[in-house]
């Protein structure tokens, strides 16, 4: 490409903050300093294809300690304790689920919405976060591999490699200089988030962040439809990571596209109807993914009311977990102190240091609690905002958006690589030279662990462990894929245990069936009722029930059962696995057996089935709620299965007093019995106000659309 000559010195040049009027040819690019373009602009190919192949074998070394295991083991913190524990169980579900996410991808893309952990929860990706964008990334080794464990570490090779890419795009826009774009690229590659946390790739998923903002620029710039329309589909990318990294680059953007409007104001008008399109595309989509989060909230009670936390400022200073970097922050405080002497206008005749700073400081803002300024203590935006925004009190760790403040900085740092070899050096060319010791101290910063410890507080060193099961056990679990029907997991839910449920979601990565195992920030009603049906499994009430949730499946792990509970399971999975019994044993392996589940009986939708039990049940109540339980027995031949929608509806409770004292009733909203088997009982519970004050009652069930039929009872008596 070729430049403009510089100006005579001493010539006044004025530079407007837009580009070129509307109908002035093109301005040439200038480089952000007054020296020519380095060497090597003029093949950018070769430099990107350089760049490429360097930031893909610093992906690779970051997996070295995988070499020979990796369709076995991942990477994961070399401590031990509860917490490495906890990682760990993290580790299991999110490949479970990234590789659920990827297999239907490929197979069947409008499941993804679907049934997955927590079945029959309908959306059980609303429980937690919903990791499509890692599935698409594993979908091409899944295909090529069949491997779970591999496609997964490929999967987190890849996000590493592709935000290099994106930000060496973004400062090669900026810069036209590629050692300057490799080192922000590099930069930004090994932000220390996403090298020392692999078992939750979508919390740092900011992959496309420096795409929207290059495409965000370019939309302002020269408007064009094509630019918005790519980053109207950059967005959509974006969103398939979490609610984390989206929130992260939404605030990012946001904040830079407002500086933008300040910039290119002369051609708003123009750029508005592109950027209408982009957001229009966008907002459909958010609605489409984001809603059923909302619709669960308000269902089911949950996804709200939970404690937020945010961080400090001091968390970004040298040996500190979300410090930059000492490369990072010494070049962004040499581009931004060069800026603060001459503005140098770039290759599109503006300046982006001011309003990237400001975009990166916004979302710092954003981050921590309080920002310290001379006199008082300013709040966190999101703070402020908490009431506004739909659905962001149930996000509890918003300081994780702070993984926004990375992208801001490592453009930064290329710009300021950018102002010494352009204007301190002479000639040019000398960039890959100065280049190639930073480039070798950022490494050092990541993977020499002293280094690394002066940086960040902590080595950026990570240990391979063994997450495949065996390959017995993986060919036992390998045939429940070929068996129809989502998996009930035994023991399923029990709050005590809910650590190894993690291990069934694991599973599934192998048989590919949706499983009642749940390991989400959230609980429902729902996996409440299949819990207690599981406990009663293999029972031929509790069966049938199963059978008519659509269950097909059931997996017993052996090691994870109570031994009181294991005692009583033993004699009866014997009675019910005869020529004529509900169970059939598919495979086995160690303490993991597991049953076709063979019964199929008549089903029916209809609550006059459903009576209380002959024995009521009584509790002891104090304050001005209570949780109450009432057991519910299925009087019919028939198995009872809840109409759909499954969800909780308005039920009455009528409080009928034992003593001499007028009958109250009170109205709540709970799950009814989502499956009873014939003869069969379950219990539900109803959270309700306690309208009295003393005495003994008896409190009595009914649906509100039929008041007159009572379900369930309970005695209780209330103390003041």
């Amino acid at each position: 490409m070729a430049h403009t000559p510089p100006p005579p010195a001493g010539a006044h040049v004025r530079v407007e903050a837009g580009a070129s009027p509307p109908d002035a040819a093109p301005a040439a690019p200038l480089p952000l300093a007054d020296a020519p373009v380095p060497a090597g602009g003029s093949r950018p190919l070769t430099s990107t294809a350089i760049a490429a192949l360097l930031y893909l074998g610093v992906a690779l070394w970051s997996m070295r300690d995988l070499q020979g295991q990796a369709s076995t083991h991942v990477l994961g913190p070399p401590e031990q304790g509860p917490m490495s524990n906890l990682y760990r169980t993290d580790q299991e579900m999110v490949l479970g689920t990234v590789i659920r996410n990827a297999r239907l991808f490929t197979e069947a893309p409008g499941r993804l919405g679907g049934p997955g952990q927590c079945f029959p929860f309908p959306k059980a990706y609303t429980l937690g976060e919903h990791m499509f964008g890692n599935g698409a990334l594993a979908a091409l080794p899944w295909i090529l591999t069949r491997e779970p464990v591999l496609s997964y570490n490929i999967m987190l090779i890849l996000t590493l490699w592709i935000p290099a890419l994106a930000m060496y795009a973004l400062a090669l826009h900026f810069t036209r200089d590629p050692p300057a774009a490799f080192l922000a690229g590099l930069i930004f590659e090994l932000a220390r988030p996403r090298l020392l946390d692999p078992a939750h790739p979508y919390v740092h998923g900011d992959l496309w962040a420096p795409l929207i903002l290059l495409f965000l620029h370019r939309t302002f710039a020269r408007p064009t439809w094509t630019s918005a329309a790519v980053l109207g589909g950059l967005f959509l990318l974006q969103m398939g990571e979490s609610i984390y990294a989206l929130l992260a680059t939404t605030l990012l953007a946001t904040a830079y596209g407002a500086c933008l409007v300040v910039a290119h104001r002369r051609r708003l008008m123009r750029a508005l109807p592109r950027l209408a399109l982009a957001a229009t595309a966008v907002l459909i989509a958010a609605r489409t993914l984001f809603l059923p989060y909302l619709e669960t909230g308000r269902t089911w009670g949950v996804l709200q009311g939970r404690a937020s936390f945010l961080g400090a400022i001091q968390e970004f200073a040298p040996g500190e977990k979300a410090f930059p970097g000492a490369i990072a922050s010494g070049l962004t405080a040499i581009g931004l102190l060069d800026r603060a002497l001459r503005r140098r206008p770039c290759a599109h005749g503006e300046d982006p240091r001011i309003p990237i700073a400001l975009a990166g400081f916004f979302v710092l803002w954003c981050s921590i609690t309080l920002l310290p300024v001379p006199g008082l203590w300013l709040p966190s935006p999101l703070l402020l905002a908490g009431g506004l925004i739909p659905g962001l009190d149930a996000v509890r760790a918003l300081s994780a958006v702070r993984i926004g403040v990375y992208a801001p900085v490592a453009l930064l740092a290329g710009l300021g690589l950018h102002v010494i070899l352009t204007r301190w050096l002479r000639p040019p060319a000398l960039g890959v030279i100065v280049a190639i010791p930073l480039a070798a101290i950022v490494l050092a910063e990541a993977f020499h662990p002293a280094t690394a410890v002066w940086n960040f507080g902590t080595p950026l060193h990570l240990v391979p462990w063994r997450i495949a099961p065996p390959a017995a056990e993986r060919r036992a679990v390998a045939l429940v894929g070929a068996n129809p029907g989502p998996v009930l997991e035994l023991p399923t839910l029990e709050r005590r245990i809910f650590l190894r449920n993690a291990h069934a979601v694991l599973l599934s990565a192998w048989h590919g069936q949706p499983t009642s195992a749940c390991y989400n920030s959230f609980q429902t009603a729902l996996t409440d009722q299949v819990s207690e049906l599981s406990l009663r499994v293999p029972l031929r009430p509790a069966l049938d029930a199963l059978a008519a949730l659509g269950f097909g499946t059931l997996a017993i792990h052996q090691e994870s059962l109570f031994p009181r509970h294991a005692n009583w399971l033993g004699p009866r999975l014997v009675q019910s696995t005869g020529p004529a019994g509900p169970l059939a044993l598919m495979s086995a392996h160690g303490k993991h057996l597991f049953y076709d589940i063979t019964a199929a009986p008549e089903i029916s939708e209809d609550f006059a089935l459903l009576a209380p039990p002959t024995a009521a049940t009584s509790a002891r109540l104090h304050g001005p709620r209570a949780a109450l339980r009432f057991h519910i027995r299925n009087t019919g031949r028939k198995t009872f299965r809840h109409p759909t929608p499954v969800e909780p509806s308005e039920v009455v409770l009528r409080w009928l007093p034992e003593e001499h004292a007028a009958t109250h009733e009170t109205r709540a909203r709970a799950l009814l019995p989502i499956a009873i088997g014939a003869d069969g009982t379950l219990p539900i519970v109803v959270e309700t106000e306690i309208p009295v004050s003393r005495g003994r009652w008896r409190v009595q069930l009914a649906r509100a659309v039929e008041p007159g039929r009572v379900l369930g009872e309970t005695s209780v008596k209330v103390f003041p």
